[in-house]
């Protein structure tokens, strides 16, 4: 009668480790299509804050210019 028995709860220790098994598969890819979904929206914010600072530049150097040229104008002017 033993042997029943002891079979039966290899079974059941087994099912148990299957299921646990199973479920920390689960959690680790749900965790890694999160990770996944926050570096993309890591990459965007990078991408959008080099854009910003790209067109801040740009908008720095063109008033840069435009001194730059009042003031040769002012020199053209006085002399």
């Amino acid at each position: 009668m033993r042997a029943p028995v002891s079979s039966a709860l290899n079974e059941k220790k087994a099912s148990r480790s299957k299921s646990k098994a199973k479920q920390q598969r689960q959690q680790r890819t749900a965790t890694s299509a999160d990770e996944q979904q926050q570096q993309q929206q890591q990459q965007q914010k990078k991408k959008k804050k080099k854009k910003k600072l790209g067109w801040l530049n740009f908008q720095f150097l063109k008033k840069q210019l435009q001194k730059e040229k009042r003031e040769e104008k002012r020199e053209k002017e006085q002399e």
